[in-house]
């Protein structure tokens, strides 16, 4: 058939095809499979129970109920209401108002996981978006944004001296001139953004590796877990160097300001005694509670637990970089810059 002008209503029971164009005003009732090679424009309701396959384009002025499975080999123009069923296999759709989950309805976009599409173009009053994986990219933009809205308002809440909760870890907090820093060593897993810090690197590897790495004081040895308690984790300078490493709010301190700190204590020859716990023969005056945690070197070795106490700082040295250390034998805060690739204990001070 070249052309069918249906004034009324058009019933098919077994199987049609048309070649060129059907033009229904009424009411369309499919109860088989319907073929067009053309054209087919419906100005009423269309109700196919069967398959429909359109290898052109298909323009519904008003609403399309989808019982069964619906494949449309070019485009689905949609100016009124879709529901769908079952599934829609698509290459290309143009939605005239928006999609939500299975039907076009109230201008907002709920869920595109059931709609299998090439592309989606733009709305004429709504989002767009060039393909599937779109989708998940708001998602997560939302997510991200509704993450930093609520580190805003704890931060608006905050006050020095409270304790900061991070990967479910309490860490305490102290006022130290005008600098709020973390009061223990910092024992993360992973950085701030959810990405997991490389851990378990043997001896071997340790001096090779060149990204963030992180480590506990006698790794695999019997005091493994009483130094993670004590002490907390060590990291390499590639981790201190993501900028990552802190909760948001908070950064790994700068070489100024570690300065800042000893300043703030009375200099660097005195300031040790009060940074150090009174079981480490200080005064802990400052509240920073220095704990002699060691560090990691050069053929992955761990060293000097129990007698040096080792912070990393941001700032870079040629290609080395700044850090602090307390000792057993003075009350002294020592600056010194070293291989990035030592593992050391980290601290945070408020951004």
């Amino acid at each position: 058939v070249k052309a069918v002008a249906v004034g009324s209503r058009l019933h098919v029971s077994g199987v049609s095809a048309f070649g060129d164009s059907v033009h229904v005003v009424g009411n369309v009732d499919l109860d088989a499979l319907f073929h067009v090679d053309g054209a087919a424009t419906f100005g009423s309701e269309v109700d196919i129970a069967g398959k429909l396959s359109a290898h052109d384009s298909v323009s519904f002025a008003s609403a399309l109920e989808v019982v069964g499975v619906t494949s449309f080999g070019d485009s689905l123009i949609i100016e009124g209401g879709t529901a769908m069923r079952a599934g829609a296999n698509v290459s290309g759709v143009l939605v005239a108002d928006s999609i939500a989950s299975g039907k076009v309805l109230n201008a907002q976009i709920r869920d595109l996981a059931n709609h299998d599409t090439d592309g989606l173009t733009e709305g004429a009053t709504n989002l767009y978006f060039t393909n599937e994986r779109a989708v998940a990219a708001v998602a997560d933009t939302i997510a991200y944004f509704v993450g930093v809205i609520e580190l805003l308002h704890a931060a608006l809440l905050f006050s020095c001296g409270n304790p900061v909760t991070h990967q479910g870890y309490d860490y305490a907090t102290v006022e130290i001139g005008s600098q709020c820093w973390f009061a223990e060593n910092l024992r993360a897993t992973s950085y701030n953004d959810g990405v997991p810090i490389t851990s378990g690197v043997d001896g071997f590897a340790w001096p090779y590796a060149t990204d963030g790495a992180t480590a506990v004081y006698d790794e695999g040895g019997a005091n493994e877990a009483v130094n993670l308690a004590i002490y907390g984790r060590l990291y390499n300078w590639y981790a201190v160097n993501t900028g990552k490493l802190c909760p948001w709010g908070w950064r790994v301190p700068t070489d100024e300001d570690w300065t800042a700190l000893t300043d703030a204590l009375g200099g660097e020859f005195g300031a040790g005694v009060k940074m150090k716990t009174a079981d480490w023969g200080g005064t802990n005056e400052s509240g920073f509670s220095g704990l002699p945690g060691g560090g990691r070197y050069l053929f992955g070795t761990f060293s000097g637990v129990g007698d040096q106490g080792i912070w990393w700082s941001s700032s870079s040295s040629g290609g080395n970089s700044w850090f602090r250390m307390l000792t057993s034998d003075n009350g002294w805060v020592s600056r010194y810059s070293d291989f990035q690739l030592n593992g050391f204990s980290v601290r945070c001070v408020r951004d």
